[in-house]
C-alpha cells in the first residue's frame, strides 16, 4: 500500500472530476497526491481492471492505510493543499449525511451540469508520475 500514498480515484470521464484533478495539480507543489483514474467496466471482458468495483460517482482518497469516500475525501483532500486550504476542515461542523447528500446530488447530475468526456484527458508531460495506474493486487473498494 505505501507504493500509493495519498491516492485520489477518480472518474476520468467527468468533466468536474478532470478539472478538480487539473486544479489539485496545479496547487499542490510539494507533490503529495497520485492520481488513479476509476476503469469503467467492459461487461465481456476476462480480466476485469483492479479499480472496475469502484462506483463511478465517487471519488475515493487512500491516506496512512485508510480509504476516504464522498465529501469525507474531498475536505482530507483540499485540507492537504497548503495554504487557507486547509479551514476546510472547518465544514466537518456539518453531519457526514448532510454533506454527503449534498455529495450526492452534485454527482448524480455531474456529466449534465459539467459534460462528459469519452476519454480521461492526457495531461502534461511534466505530470508523469503523478497519475498511476495500480496493479490488479491494489486492494481498490468502497470503504
Amino acid at each position: 500500500m505505501d507504493r500509493y500514498p495519498n491516492l485520489i480515484v477518480f472518474d476520468g470521464t467527468c468533466m468536474l472530476c478532470n478539472r478538480f484533478v487539473m486544479f489539485l495539480l496545479k496547487k499542490d507543489r510539494k507533490s503529495l497526491f497520485r492520481f488513479s483514474e476509476i476503469k469503467h467496466p467492459d461487461p465481456g471482458a476476462k480480466n476485469r481492471d483492479a479499480t472496475a468495483c469502484v462506483p463511478p460517482d465517487t471519488v475515493l482518497f487512500f491516506h496512512q492505510g485508510r480509504w476516504y469516500e464522498k465529501s469525507d475525501a474531498v475536505l482530507q483532500i483540499l485540507s492537504r493543499l497548503p495554504g487557507a486550504w486547509k479551514m476546510t476542515r472547518a465544514l466537518y461542523v456539518f453531519p457526514r449525511f448532510l454533506r454527503d447528500a449534498v455529495y450526492t446530488l452534485v454527482a448524480r447530475h455531474r456529466h449534465a451540469w459539467f459534460g462528459h468526456a469519452d476519454h480521461c484527458p492526457i495531461p502534461p508531460a511534466d505530470w508523469d508520475g503523478r497519475l498511476v495506474s495500480p496493479d490488479p493486487e491494489f486492494p481498490f473498494r468502497t470503504p
